[in-house]
């Protein structure tokens, strides 16, 4: 915020430029409403300026983070803006926001069209020979198959896009990819190579401030390390981690936490503890 203050008045382009940074630094310490208002600004002028490039790149992240906080029609809202500012022309962000679009659909339980956006991302990714582009197209393949139980397919295109976020050093994104391939794997019963990875996963999520990816982590492990395991003070502990990192980054998604606490007091006896945790989930 400092640099942008320095800035002179008629400097546009780079006042653009510091508020991208500034939002994914926003982003990276929770701020994500914070992150997504300076991700706007940044947009607006983009847009006066007739960037295409910049406008579709933060189109991409835009669209990606108000997903990750459920905001389903503004997601779309940001990738639809993006395509209309791309135009026809082929590009690897279009890829991406077709693909973004396809996603969501999905999560509202159009699987044929959900698949149909998602594969014409795919194909424009492949034609383009964008390996990054590609590998974000996979990551939101890999979430699709987990809501629709296709499992198997989801661990194998998340660990191809996994294998080129590494490569490219592309962290927030393999954080995420790695978080839905180890839930996956564990529904699977997969549980060693579930928890290896999220050995992985939750720590780079946490170092990295991607709330997102740190709850899928915590979902793995309530499951293997205190439900299959037995263990109701792991249950516990980990639900309430759920229910904290839902409150720093206001996330939709507190009723799981609320969940795993009731379904421990239930198994301990405490029928009024269950009945008050299981009546907040109904409550989020």
């Amino acid at each position: 915020r400092h640099a942008i203050s320095l800035l002179p008045d008629g400097d546009a382009a780079g006042r653009g430029q510091l508020l991208e940074r500034l939002a994914l630094g926003l982003r990276s310490v929770g701020r994500w409403n914070e992150a997504l208002a300076a991700m706007d600004q940044a947009l607006l002028l983009y847009e006066r300026l007739g960037q295409t490039d910049a406008l579709g790149r933060l189109c991409w992240t835009m669209t990606e983070q108000l997903a990750w906080a459920a905001r389903w029609s503004d997601a779309v809202a940001a990738a639809q803006r993006g395509l209309a500012a791309l135009g026809d022309l082929p590009n690897p962000d279009r890829a991406r926001m077709q693909a973004a679009i396809g996603w969501i659909l999905g999560l509202s339980g159009n699987y044929p069209a959900a698949s149909a956006m998602l594969a014409q991302g795919r194909t424009l990714a492949e034609q383009l020979a964008d390996d990054q582009a590609l590998a974000d197209v996979l990551h939101l393949h890999t979430i699709q198959h987990m809501a629709y139980a296709e499992l198997p397919d989801g661990i194998q295109d998340g660990l191809h896009a996994a294998k080129v976020f590494e490569t490219h050093q592309a962290l927030w994104e393999l954080s995420s990819v790695l978080s839905f391939v180890g839930y996956q794997a564990g529904l699977l019963g997969r549980l060693e190579q579930a928890a290896t990875i999220a050995r992985r996963a939750g720590p780079l999520a946490g170092r990295l401030g991607h709330l997102g990816a740190t709850f899928m982590t915590l979902g793995n492990r309530i499951r293997a390390e205190g439900v299959l395991a037995g263990d109701l003070a792991r249950v516990e502990a980990i639900g309430q981690e759920m229910l904290e990192v839902c409150d720093r980054g206001h996330l939709p998604w507190a009723y799981v936490g609320h969940i795993y606490q009731g379904l421990a007091a239930h198994w301990r006896g405490d029928w009024d503890g269950a009945e008050h945790e299981l009546r907040l989930d109904d409550c989020f």
